[in-house]
């Protein structure tokens, strides 16, 4: 479900330049890592306990320090790629010329002009 929204990302800023393409590319790149890890884990919840329960004593210790290892490095990895790919996003939005079509505030009005406050009245 999150892999369209680096394509919204790119559609948003592509005027933007390479930039853009890169963030969107290294955040599509950790989504990926991080997917690969929750499919291990799937897998390894699913299918490890028969496995588990048949291996003796040292079999046992290598088990857990495989999926544990193997977890841990994906989701160590697809954290770092993609949370550097949201962070040049942040820079090519910063740098960015595009606004919201609809800012929250101006749903409110504007707090810091007089003209909204003098239409409130006090009793």
């Amino acid at each position: 479900m999150a892999l369209p929204f680096a394509a919204a990302w790119f559609l948003m800023f592509r005027r933007e330049g390479a930039l853009a393409w890169f963030g969107v590319w290294l955040w599509s790149l950790g989504m990926i890592f991080t997917i690969t890890q929750d499919a291990v884990q799937l897998a390894v919840v699913t299918k490890l306990p028969a496995a588990y329960s048949a291996a003796d004593a040292a079999a046992k210790q290598a088990l857990e320090a495989f999926g544990g290892s193997v977890a841990y490095v994906l989701s160590s990895v697809g954290g770092l790629i993609g949370f550097s790919g949201v962070g040049i996003m942040g820079v090519v939005m910063l740098r960015s010329r595009i606004s919201p079509r609809r800012c929250p505030l101006r749903f409110f009005g504007n707090p810091l002009s007089r003209s909204s406050t003098a239409d409130v009245r006090v009793p």
